[in-house]
């Protein structure tokens, strides 16, 4: 979890395929991070669900991508900071559907901002 912490800024990448095509799927977080002080969520939004080819999904760790405060508010870049500092876990969303479905992840990667590293 001490990775979390240096990326801030930096990017979560990941592919994702489902056993079925889901036309859609229901809304919700897609990537969650929550630690000592609070949650952060993000969503890809309508459409954005995998099929049964592999997907790629990448998000950065900064305020100007649309992170949500405890499932509320526009997180701050203050507040995602909050939470890299301390995290207890994150969360890669692979329920789309349901009802009985298989789902697959693979090609994680956490990066840093490169600019961060001095």
């Amino acid at each position: 979890m001490e990775q979390l912490s240096a990326a801030e800024n930096g990017t979560i990448s990941f592919s994702l395929k489902q056993s079925a095509d889901v036309d859609g799927g229901f809304l919700d977080d897609d990537i969650t991070i929550i630690g000592t002080a609070g949650r952060i969520g993000y969503r890809f939004g309508v459409g954005s669900a995998p099929g049964t080819n592999w997907k790629d999904f990448s998000v950065r760790l900064s305020e100007s991508e649309g992170w949500r405060w405890n499932w509320g508010a526009p997180a701050t870049q203050v507040q995602i900071r909050s939470v890299l500092a301390a995290p207890l876990s994150l969360d890669i969303r692979g329920e789309y559907f349901t009802g009985p479905d298989e789902g697959s992840l693979d090609n994680f990667t956490l990066k840093a901002d490169p600019g961060s590293m001095a």
